[in-house]
């Protein structure tokens, strides 16, 4: 008969951030280690809490699946004599497998016979084999950090304080951390019972209810965010609840109530955002919005306690007097901010570090300045944008040294631009200063501005450029000073302005304002690297766009610099590929590609033509190179590759009536590289190679 199987971690209060890595990680690990046991199961459920990490699995089979084994031998020749009789190697395979000789069976595997041994497993009952289960289970579940308490033999993020790990009515007999598993569990901290004694684990959630614990943390998550809308609504507002603090909200509490508070008018002076964050980050407070006009703050607050309505008013004014302290500090430091402009705050950013090898943060936007000129002068921008983006430049760290930045770091930008507007800089400069942190994350908009595109773009090259001269660069999953986001930022940029330029003079120039005696090899070797590390990002974002991987490694291999032409080129050959055109562009590339390997390089001299046809497909070689470096150059994709396709038939009849590899090494030499240039210029637009059939 099927059973219900409840396995209940009571620890200490968890981190709330750790939690829901916790809880993919026992599900998924969970129906792993179901399976290698081979224990049937309906439906498995996973289910948190602060205290508590839940694992509930139903229609569990009472016993193991049998199974059956097959274990191979020596083969049949060895095992028996010519006589048939068994072998000392027969019989002792035999011996340690457990079976007779008699039992073997002889089957043909790659034209030769073997012996094996084949026994039927019967299965285990399942209350057996769950302590290995759930020993394994709870030693797996990987956190950044653990911990030791009571000795030294076991470690969880949090000390365990109870388990509760049962099979339908009966105890498992299991052990971890000096806690012995029971049928008891615990209620809510300060509500509940100390014990709850559970007969049946079907029985569990309804149980803990009982206690004031919501222990289905979907369920929870659903309750607080209605009780918060409700609230609101009340109120003919809109709750700012962004999903990251509801679900850190979510793992602080059991049982959620929701109440509303206040806090006086006089703090509405201070920047929306700041306060925002202030009741977010600080005090995991959700901010409301006036209903109709969306973008209004207003002066009230809604929180959630962990526990009933019981006191609700004092807990209302104990809230209120906390963040009533929050804000006042917030006050100040906008008040003191104010008293010098973003100019005057310049000075200061010569004595924040930004690396120990590359000095201030002031010599970072000296640097940025620097290739923000290179930048407008490659994309031939005039006024007002060259002169709005270099201040938007100079300006952009100039927030890193307010008190407010100092407090809310997730501010730098927005109060750069808050205070540029205040000190009078134009809009556009106020902007560029926040757009430049742009994106912020996966997901997130890029610049909308002009401004604030030059400036996110300086800002992340410089700093790509910087870490890997003096040698920081990401590898494996350490990435310290999130490279490998900036980088997908500068492709998503690129490809949503749809900027052509090339960004490998962009990095040349960044690593030529690096002092030499602070980069840890030669211009030439790093440029290099960040080539292949800016190729791998942008293989990435071309793989969300829905390329073959085929068609981005084909098209990358020849142009890689300029991000905007390589997505046009690769989304072009992707509308082709089942085209008569790529099928003749192909044909044409594949008949020169494995002869050119064999040429010298070196120049292609007419004096040593003997054939008409090498003299046409040279002539049509020079004429067409051209034509078609003029294509890519205005993005005329479809005009390169029609070029190519129509080359195809001039090169087999080059072939058809031209002997290339002849006696006379002059002329075979010359030939050879006659199709290496005729290859070469194939590469100009893709290595057709990579393409798949």
């Amino acid at each position: 008969m099927a059973k219900t199987l409840l396995f209940e971690i009571g620890t200490e209060e968890l981190p709330a951030r750790y939690i829901p890595k916790a809880i993919n990680q026992i599900e998924v690990k969970s129906k792993k280690l179901f399976e290698e046991y081979k224990i049937g199961y309906s439906d498995l459920k996973v289910m948190a809490t602060p205290r508590r990490l839940v694992l509930q699995a139903f229609g569990v089979e009472e016993t193991q699946k049998s199974d059956t084994s097959k274990k191979r031998g020596p083969s049949k020749d060895i095992a028996y004599d010519k006589d048939g009789n068994p072998t000392k190697a027969v019989i002792g395979f035999a011996k340690g497998q457990g079976v007779e000789v008699e039992e073997l069976q002889i089957e043909k595997e790659s034209d030769k016979e073997y012996v094996y041994a084949v026994k039927n497993v019967k299965g285990k009952e399942t209350i057996q084999v769950l302590p290995d289960l759930f020993n394994q289970l709870i030693r797996s579940i990987e956190f950044p950090v653990k911990m030791f308490w009571r000795n030294r033999s076991e470690k969880f993020i949090r000390p365990v304080r109870w388990i509760v790990a049962m099979l339908g009515t009966e105890v498992v007999s299991f052990n971890f951390g000096n806690v012995n598993a029971s049928n008891l569990s615990k209620g809510h901290r300060f509500l509940g019972s100390e014990a709850i004694h559970i007969e049946n684990p079907s029985k569990y959630e309804e149980l803990l209810e009982k206690s004031y614990v919501m222990v289905d943390h979907n369920k929870r998550r659903s309750s607080i965010k209605n009780q918060v809308e409700k609230l609101a609504q009340e109120l003919d507002a809109v709750a700012e609840m962004p999903e990251n603090l509801l679900e850190e909200v979510n793992f602080l509490v059991e049982w959620p109530t929701a109440l509303t508070g206040s806090f006086s008018k006089e703090f509405l002076n201070i920047p929306k955002e700041a306060l925002i964050t202030c009741m977010q980050d600080h005090q995991k407070y959700f901010g409301l919005l006036d209903k109709k006009q969306n973008t209004t703050l207003l002066s009230y607050f809604i929180t959630i306690r962990n526990g009933d309505d019981t006191a609700i008013e004092k807990v209302k004014a104990g809230n209120e007097r906390v963040l009533r302290a929050r804000l006042s500090d917030a006050n100040f430091f906008y008040q003191e901010d104010r008293r010098t402009t973003l100019e005057t705050k310049l000075e200061d950013l010569k004595s924040i570090i930004y690396r120990e090898e590359l000095g201030s943060v002031a010599k970072k936007v000296d640097r940025m300045n620097e290739l923000g000129r290179t930048l407008l002068d490659i994309l031939e921008l005039s006024e007002p944008v060259r002169s709005l983006s270099l201040r938007a430049i100079d300006l952009s760290k100039a927030d890193l040294t307010t008190q407010m930045v100092g407090e809310f770091p997730k501010l730098q930008g927005i109060m750069g631009e808050k205070y540029a507007k205040l000190d009078g800089e134009d809009e556009k400069v106020a902007r560029g200063i926040s757009e430049h942190y742009l994106p912020r994350f996966t997901g997130d908009q890029v610049p909308q501005t002009m401004v604030g595109t030059i400036t996110s773009i300086v800002d992340k090259v410089d700093n790509i450029a910087s870490s890997f001269a003096i040698g920081e660069r990401p590898s494996g999953n350490q990435d310290p000073y999130a490279l490998r986001r900036q980088a997908l930022g500068v492709v998503h940029i690129v490809l949503e302005t749809e900027l052509s330029f090339s960004l490998e003079q962009l990095f040349h120039r960044a690593l030529s304002l690096i002092p030499e005696e602070s980069s840890v090899s030669s211009t030439s070797e790093i440029l290099k690297d960040i080539r292949e590390f800016i190729k791998h990002r942008t293989k990435t974002v071309f793989l969300e766009h829905n390329l073959p991987v085929d068609i981005i490694d084909a098209v990358l291999a020849s142009e890689n610099s300029n991000i905007h032409k390589a997505f046009l080129r690769a989304k072009k050959l992707n509308e082709l590929r089942d085209t008569q055109v790529l099928k003749d562009v192909l044909g044409g590339f594949n008949r020169v590609k494995s002869l050119a390997d064999k040429a010298n390089h070196e120049e292609v001299y007419t004096e040593l033509f003997q054939d008409e046809n090498e003299k046409y497909i040279y002539q049509k070689y020079k004429d067409m190179k051209e034509s078609i470096s003029d294509s890519l150059d205005n993005d005329d994709i479809s005009k390169a590759l029609d070029e190519l396709a129509s080359l195809k038939n001039d090169i087999d009849m080059f072939f058809d009536n031209v002997m290339v590899m002849v006696d006379d090494k002059h002329l075979q030499s010359n030939r050879l590289n006659l199709i290496f240039k005729i290859r070469e210029m194939y590469y100009q637009v893709s290595d057709f190679s990579r393409l798949q059939d």
